[in-house]
């Protein structure tokens, strides 16, 4: 796949190595420092090209006008302080979050916490023929770091499964090249971003 060869892959690749090193106390260094060595190469190739990008766009005069539309686009909608924040706020100290969650207007969720780990997926921008998806989300995790680890394994805990059942069936939709379509793909991307 294609997605194999992204610095996000390889970054994930990397993160799994190392969980495996914490489980079982074996790391193998040559791989790890091997994957490692390529994101760099790779982070190098895209710095240069952003700079390249950004003389030509200075020298059409369309940098300043490329930055205004890119910090609008960069503010979310709705009540949001937390995008302007670090996505971690990991403290030894107990601080009270509320959660409200709305099912269609309707109040399904209110409740206090003290730790707890969040993504919000806001919008959807755009997926690839390999099925990886882009957008905005909001991540958020905080409180006392052994809560939040806590916290974070329930998480897992409650989407192994579902998680395999997703995986399963984007590799169905890969194999049957649903997602080299536009107007499915397109499709997809209004259907989930869709506000009544």
């Amino acid at each position: 796949m294609k997605d194999e060869q992204t610095i996000c892959h390889k970054v994930t690749d990397s993160i799994e190595k190392l969980e495996v090193a914490m489980k079982t106390s074996k790391l193998d260094v040559l791989s790890l420092a091997q994957t490692l060595h390529k994101i760099r190469k790779q982070a190098q190739k895209m710095e240069d090209g952003l700079k390249g990008r950004k003389k030509i766009m200075k020298r059409a005069g369309l940098e300043a006008e490329y930055q205004v539309i890119k910090k609008k686009l960069s503010v979310p909608e709705g009540v949001n302080e937390i995008y302007r924040e670090e996505e971690e706020e990991v403290t030894e100290n107990k601080i009270e979050f509320e959660f409200i969650i709305k099912r269609e207007g309707k109040l399904v969720y209110k409740q206090k916490a003290y730790a707890g780990v969040v993504c919000v997926v806001e919008k959807i921008e755009d997926i690839n023929e390999d099925g990886q998806i882009t957008g905005r989300t909001q991540k958020f995790t905080f409180g006392n770091p052994m809560m939040t680890w806590f916290a974070f394994d329930q998480l897992k805990l409650s989407i192994e499964a579902r998680g395999l059942e997703i995986m399963e069936s984007i590799k169905e939709a890969v194999k049957n090249k649903k997602f080299a379509s536009s107007k499915l793909r397109n499709k997809i991307i209004n259907s989930t971003n869709k506000k009544e």
